[in-house]
């Protein structure tokens, strides 16, 4: 309860207790509703932080968002070499491939898509929304296949879209073990990505 660290002793005197606010000292829990509780703690401290960040002037680039994800540059070079045909694996090929996914992630375009994928995946996977249920991952969801097409389009061309299928079927390394939305967009990034690095 370290939310309430910063809170004068004297709120808590009876005539400054606020209406919608809960004693948990001297409260009976049995008239809690949890789900309720936990909700609104989890809104108040994300309405809380994004204040802090507001007021230290600081910001997020699509790294940091990646880096939240569990997503480090090594490990989509990783996942990228995985699918290599036909070249043998080699020091400059690993390095060509990391270089062309930190220039696709300065393109405008490309971090719109993988954001659009990250939030709808955190909307879909946190239960926001009744009608959709992605905890099985639907086949007639292709929202993510659409975005992941996209993405790897905007990178290479059409001979990205070919690549995508190879990624998004096989859905190497660290690929395999993200969520349902956000590992075709991957897929699209690294199918794009090494496309590019073999057309030059």
């Amino acid at each position: 309860m370290s939310i309430l660290a910063n809170v004068p002793p004297s709120s808590f005197e009876e005539e400054n207790i606020f209406e919608d606010s809960v004693d948990i000292i001297n409260n009976e829990y049995d008239d809690v509703d949890l789900d309720e509780l936990i909700a609104s703690v989890k809104e108040k401290v994300e309405i809380v932080c994004e204040e802090a960040f507001r007021k230290m002037a600081l910001d997020f680039g699509i790294l940091d968002y990646l880096v939240s994800e569990g997503i480090l540059i090594g490990d989509l070079v990783d996942a990228g070499m995985e699918l290599l045909a036909g070249v043998e694996e080699t020091e400059e090929i690993r390095e060509k491939l990391e270089k062309q996914i930190l220039k696709s992630l300065s393109d405008i375009n490309v971090i719109a898509l993988l954001m659009a994928a990250i939030r709808t995946e955190e909307d879909l996977s946190g239960g926001r929304l009744r009608e959709i249920d992605v905890s099985d991952d639907p086949a007639y969801l292709y929202t993510d296949e659409v975005l992941g097409l996209a993405i790897s389009n905007q990178i290479a061309g059409t001979k990205a879209t070919f690549n995508f299928k190879r990624y998004d079927e096989a859905k190497p390394g660290i690929i395999s073990g993200l969520g349902p939305m956000v590992d075709d967009i991957f897929a699209g990034l690294i199918a794009g990505c090494m496309s590019k690095i073999f057309e030059e």
